[in-house]
């Protein structure tokens, strides 16, 4: 007995000094995520949806990046927002690569488009019932343009569409497909 209990103490003994000098600490690879909540107008129609962008078109994802942007549209006062002083919140901005342009006025090959959310101070953002649009992917864009910032698409489910699926339904976006808005548009 006395030999057993030897043994037991003396493999707790090489255990606890096998870990002396080792970081048993799990290492912080994991990205926090908060999710965030935000209301937007939503539209009933087609119709309703392309009459309220100030531009429309169509392109491939080429590049995904993150900003802290300003909130308010204006100085002062902002009348969407109701704040007086700048406030930051992390975007994500795509670069997109314009292939039609159905609506608005650009010169440019690229449009930049801002959507809430997004990664800053390694944490990660994201707007609750958001389509997620994929670098490489090709959508058509509805949304509002700025004069000081970059567009923004007009809410977080109704203004991307894959143009890989004209028919396919977002449960958030009140029944209107790609191929409804261009039927519109064309």
């Amino acid at each position: 007995m006395r030999k057993s209990f030897s043994i037991v103490v003396l493999v707790i003994a090489i255990c606890v000094l096998g870990a002396c000098g080792k970081d048993v600490t799990e290492p912080e690879d994991e990205t926090m995520i908060t999710i965030i909540h935000a209301e937007y107008p939503s539209y009933d129609t087609a119709q309703e949806l392309v009459d309220e962008a100030d531009l429309v078109f169509s392109g491939t994802v080429e590049s995904v990046s993150y900003e802290m942007l300003d909130v308010r549209a204006e100085s002062g006062k902002d009348s969407a927002t109701g704040l007086d002083q700048s406030h930051c919140i992390p975007y994500t901005i795509y670069q997109v690569k314009v292939d039609i342009l159905y609506k608005g006025s650009s010169d440019e090959d690229f449009i930049y488009i801002k959507c809430p959310g997004g990664e800053a101070d390694e944490n990660q953002y994201v707007v609750e019932g958001a389509v997620t649009l994929q670098e490489a992917g090709a959508y058509l864009f509805l949304a509002k343009t700025f004069e000081n910032t970059y567009p923004s698409l007009l809410n977080a489910a109704q203004s991307a569409y894959s143009m890989n699926e004209p028919n396919a339904l977002n449960e958030d976006e009140g029944g209107i497909t790609l191929s409804d808005i261009l039927d519109i548009l064309q």
